[in-house]
């Protein structure tokens, strides 16, 4: 026996070195060390705490919610009708989850609990940098493919929001003096917004564009359309799609529907780009009467029934740079009244030093103030990744009454009806046509277009021609801009034949 160890046993066994009795022998404080650190090696380490790692996540993106819509309260009238908008709900959203991540992350951490403090740690660490990498991956990402254009940052084909006035009003001014002196093929005009000039040609894209002495889509430029006395003279108002966009003059519907009715039948095209409905309906009072047309066929895609409740043509077609503005209809007492007449020419729109400062930008459908000019140090304008969110999930609330879906139903409608009972009055047949557009490879609509459902609405007949179309290839029949190509303006001009020819027996009768 060691020295250690007898004098251990010695001390023990005390005076007759036997172990006095009820006493307990004292381990040896060697032993009491090794053992604590073996009962402490095999205690389980937590590493990540997955509640906690939920709870950081939960209250970074309530977080994210909050920044994204705070800054639309002051645009607001008041704080409760903030909060009853769709952004005053992720704003409530983010608080509640902020404060419930919040709870969380409290009873998740014990301080006087090495162990789990120590989890604590590591899953702190862990979420933090895993944001900080994601977040600089996105902002890097973002910062690496917009493009800077003269109207503002663009991802893809849409504006970055917060969109800038200043960069809008600069551009146009810009446009304004390298076109100064020379003739271009679209005019200001203060009832329509804008129309075709006189005599004018124009190549977009290896297509040549030509206008009549008279104003209107023609074979060469400078043609007097009304030199020709015809029997029958039909007029076609309407869109991009009525005037034959993407194709030569020759392969229009218009042009193809004079030939299929004879040499004694008369088509003038009065169609303009980017029409809405409401400008069709003046372009027929302004400027066909005169003409005492026998037919006008109103043509109209469903966009055009956003445009008729546009204000600034620079809002619904932000990537056409249209420097015009555009008449409003309104409907008052229920009557259609025209709201903005005469139109302010361009050079005094983008002479506004705010967006705010333009007439009757709360009747504009496409204006939204909390996409427009915000202060420079806020965080949705700083960064890149934000602004990218914002533009993709946008968080605008319920539309304005005033420009509604069912303003707009009631707009057009009544436009639709007053051209009907105009054209009637002046001894013309009104004929309706909605033109099918397609925006994806597919040849058949699984739907009731808007258009369809207000002219029958309104109880008036008109003209489709989706069967007509249909049966020709997607590639044959729309151009890269969706317009028609020459076989789709055919086959319009195959489907209107009949009724337009049964229109005009019916009359002659």
């Amino acid at each position: 026996m060691s020295m250690l160890n007898r004098k251990t046993s010695e001390g023990l066994k005390g005076e007759g070195g036997a172990l006095p009795e009820n006493e307990v022998p004292v381990r040896p404080k060697v032993v009491e060390l090794t053992t604590s650190r073996i009962e402490e090696r095999a205690l389980p380490v937590r590493v990540v705490d997955l509640w906690l790692l939920g709870a950081l996540y939960l209250m970074e993106l309530s977080v994210l919610s909050i920044i994204l819509t705070a800054y639309v309260i002051d645009r607001k009238p008041s704080v409760l009708s903030f909060l009853l908008s769709r952004p005053g709900y992720l704003f409530l959203a983010g608080v509640c989850g902020l404060v419930g991540a919040a709870v969380i992350v409290c009873c998740r951490y014990a301080p006087n609990d090495q162990v789990r403090s120590q989890a604590f740690r590591m899953t702190l660490g862990m979420n933090l940098v895993s944001v900080v990498l994601l977040f600089l991956a996105g902002e890097g990402a973002i910062r690496a493919l917009y493009v800077d254009t003269t109207m503002g940052d663009m991802w893809g084909k849409s504006y970055l929001l917060p969109r800038e006035w200043n960069k809008v009003v600069g551009h146009f001014q810009e446009s304004f003096r390298s076109k100064l002196g020379k003739p271009s093929y679209m005019l200001f005009n203060e009832t329509l917004g804008w129309t075709i000039g006189s005599g004018r040609s124009q190549n977009d894209q290896g297509v040549n564009y030509f206008s009549s002495a008279e104003g209107l889509r023609s074979s060469s430029p400078g043609v007097a359309l009304a030199d020709r006395h015809p029997t029958v003279r039909i007029a076609l108002i309407g869109d991009s799609y009525t005037f034959g966009d993407e194709v030569a003059y020759e392969d229009t519907w218009g042009y193809q529907l004079e030939k299929l009715l004879g040499p004694d039948v008369q088509v003038l095209n009065f169609g303009v780009n980017a029409y809405g409905t409401g400008q069709a309906y003046l372009r027929y009072l302004q400027d066909v009467r005169a003409w005492r047309p026998d037919v006008v066929i109103f043509g109209f895609v469903d966009h055009d029934l956003v445009r008729t409740m546009s204000v600034y043509a620079s809002l619904t077609f932000p990537t056409a740079t249209f420097p015009y503005a555009a008449p409003r209809f309104v409907m008052r007492d229920q009557q259609l009244t025209l709201l903005n007449a005469p139109l302010p020419p361009p050079e005094q729109i983008y002479s506004a030093r705010t967006i705010d400062e333009l007439p009757y930008i709360e009747w504009d459908r496409s204006y939204v103030k909390e996409e427009w000019d915000r202060p420079a140090w806020t965080i949705p304008t700083r960064s890149y990744l934000f602004r990218w969110l914002e533009t993709w999930y946008p968080l605008q609330g319920d539309l304005r009454p005033e420009v509604s879906d069912a303003a707009m139903r009631e707009v057009n409608s009544a436009i639709f009806q007053a051209f009907a009972k105009q054209t009637k009055a002046d001894g013309a047949i009104p004929i309706l046509v909605h033109f099918p557009s397609w925006m994806q490879d597919s040849d058949v609509l699984d739907y009731t277009p808007l258009g369809v459902k207000i002219l029958r609405s309104a109880g008036l007949d008109f003209l489709d021609p989706t069967d007509c179309l249909t049966p020709i290839p997607f590639a044959d029949r729309v151009m890269p801009r969706r317009h028609y190509a020459p076989k789709g303006n055919l086959a319009v001009a195959q489907c209107f034949r009949e009724p337009v020819a049964e229109q005009l027996a019916k009359r002659n009768k």
